[in-house]
């Protein structure tokens, strides 16, 4: 066995190799993929490169078509295939149910609550201590077999997984990467046992900071990490716009949707905005393909993918509104922002933090509001400025891969200086 520092990554879904390693390549998968697991898996990997440097890094996951072990870059990946994909689409189906109603009774409780845990009906507690069990029980083995220095669980976790991790790493320091959306079930349901374990816990906006911090004892606040994200520019985008939108100043509108998946009230408010801009062409971008509306006519361009193609789309554009941003760090509207493009977004979503903090966007609350915003940042000289303001910011806060390296190196420290050898840390 290897005498170097040994880390062990343990998530639910690491992705297919090369799928998301790095924030340049997430795009390519967001047509059989929602923003939030695109962003979860680019912050993920980005970490588990830093911590790289810093030693051998072993990868476990509970997803998989079946068993396997694996290398995916620097990383050893053991897909362990406990979980099916059916399996997790019905656990997140039923923790949103529990979180919004049952019986007609809301789930929903004050930020600072631990939960309405006395309120989940047996059965369903039943179904969710049971098929976490069988997803994290063998996962322990193959972890103990490991004997990681350093465990980073990514995720909330529940009771099942940090049951297996007392098995399998008891003395082991845990760092947390929690990923919590905007509005996350589990921490509504029952805030998890991991999130008072670990030594530290890593963030990535200030957002995100706030809703886990509310969790957290106040002896353990100081624990928690904001460490961003790093989001690269590319050159390519400059060269030329997509030939769909070239020579027209057009408004670039976030659908974060598929073909035919579009849920009404997102065709409703690009309608509100096709309608309300007759005379400026609307590029609505969707997952997997560009509808350019222009006069009330429709010309759908298929296929489209790419992390260029949406960099060029957003760069080229007068105005983005975002209207459903992506749930961990609003990633589309920080490339918007990256490009010097401003941004519209609505109020409750994790981008309003870079609208408001960057100065570099506008919010709403309803479709009224969504069209004063974008009305104003399409004058020419407000819209110009916020978009400067968008660059500098992101340029500040995600840009620099070597800015990100930093700070996780920095929250993680004190981990390093107790268990790691000498000569890794200074390598």
């Amino acid at each position: 066995m290897s005498s170097r520092f040994r880390i062990v990554v343990l998530c639910d879904d690491w992705g297919a190799a090369g799928a998301s390693g790095s924030a340049g390549a997430a795009v390519a998968t967001s047509a059989v993929e929602n923003a939030f697991n695109v962003e979860k898996r680019v912050l993920l990997r980005q970490i588990a490169g830093v911590l790289a440097l810093k030693g051998d890094v072993f990868v476990v996951s509970i997803r998989g078509r079946e068993p396997s072990q694996h290398a995916d870059g620097a990383f050893e990946v053991f897909e362990l295939a406990t979980r099916s994909d059916r399996a997790a689409v019905k656990r997140q189906l039923l923790l949103w149910t529990l979180c919004t109603q049952t019986d007609g009774v809301s789930l929903r409780v004050d930020a600072r609550s631990r939960g309405p845990k006395d309120s989940i009906p047996d059965e369903a507690r039943r179904w969710l201590r049971d098929t976490d069990d069988e997803a994290w029980g063998p996962a322990a083995e193959v972890v103990r077999a490991l004997a990681p220095d350093l465990l980073v669980v990514a995720g909330l976790g529940n009771r099942a997984l940090s049951a297996a991790i007392d098995r399998a790493a008891p003395n082991a320091p845990v760092v947390q990467v929690p990923m919590v959306a905007d509005t996350d079930p589990m921490l509504s349901i029952d805030a998890p046992p991991i999130l008072e374990r670990a030594q530290d816990v890593l963030v990535a906006t200030r957002a995100e900071q706030h809703a886990v911090s509310e969790h957290l004892s106040p002896s353990r606040v100081g624990s928690l990490h904001t460490i961003g994200v790093s989001l690269p520019v590319f050159d390519a985008v400059w060269r030329e716009p997509v030939t769909a939108v070239a020579h027209t100043d057009y408004v670039a509108v976030l659908c974060n949707s598929r073909a035919g998946k579009a849920n009404a009230l997102v065709s409703k408010e690009l309608q509100v905005i096709v309608n309300a801009l007759p005379e400026r062409p609307v590029s609505a971008i969707f997952n997997d393909h560009l509808d350019v509306w222009t006069r009330g006519s429709c010309n759908r361009v298929v296929p489209f993918t790419g992390e260029t193609d949406l960099g060029r789309l957003l760069a080229w554009a007068r105005v983005t509104v975002d209207l459903r941003p992506g749930r961990l760090f609003a990633r589309a509207s920080l490339i918007s922002l990256r490009y010097g493009t401003p941004i519209v977004v609505p109020e409750l979503s994790r981008a309003k933090q870079h609208a408001e903090d960057g100065g570099c966007g506008l919010w709403y609350r309803d479709g009224a509001e969504m069209l004063e915003g974008l009305s104003l940042l399409l004058d020419e000289s407000k819209g110009t400025r916020l978009g400067k303001s968008g660059a500098l910011y992101t340029k500040e806060h995600f840009g620099s891969p070597s800015l990100f390296r930093d700070r996780t190196l920095a929250a993680l420290r004190g981990i390093n200086d107790e268990s790691a050898p000498t000569e890794v840390l200074q390598g």
